[in-house]
């Protein structure tokens, strides 16, 4: 009985060190998260955009999309201001492939702004973010544009 014990704990620190691994992404072979996760399907954009809020480690944010138009994310000066101000001096195009925003230091939440680059509605089919987080913090500002993300998921 004690082996079974010690195996047990052995795998559960394995595990645990595998979440917290520099770089770690997706679901761990165990099930365990490895990065906190939000999704917001179908919805369609308005001009004025969305704005997204959440706490992250340094790491940085990941963002994809499938949108039936181009979209960007730029830094939002809300409540909070903005702590990309230093890192982040332009908006980003967020095309088919992933895009990292640059760090935030982790020190703060953050909020930044995803538009419609046209500045024309665009209908989004999934907007995904991924990040390691700080705390349980993630919301999506009220606005013009209405999106509810799936239950969000996190790694801390």
């Amino acid at each position: 009985m004690r082996l079974i014990l010690v195996t047990g704990i052995v795998a559960g620190v394995a595990s645990l060190i595998g979440n917290y691994a520099s770089g770690a992404g997706g679901v761990a072979a165990a099930g365990s998260l490895r990065s906190s996760q939000a999704t917001l399907r179908s919805f369609t954009l308005k001009p004025s955009g969305i704005v997204l809020q959440l706490h992250p480690t340094e790491a940085r944010i990941r963002l994809s999309v499938t949108a039936n138009g181009p979209l960007k994310a730029c830094e939002y000066g809300g409540s909070w201001g903005s702590p990309f101000s230093k890192h982040w001096s332009r908006c980003l195009n967020l095309g088919q492939q992933v895009v990292a925003l640059p760090s935030s230091g982790g020190a703060i939440h953050v909020s930044f702004l995803i538009v419609p680059t046209g500045g024309q509605a665009t209908h989004v089919t999934a907007l995904v973010l991924r990040w390691h987080c700080v705390d349980h913090y993630f919301d999506v500002k009220p606005g013009a544009t209405r999106a509810r993300p799936s239950h969000p998921t996190f790694d801390c």
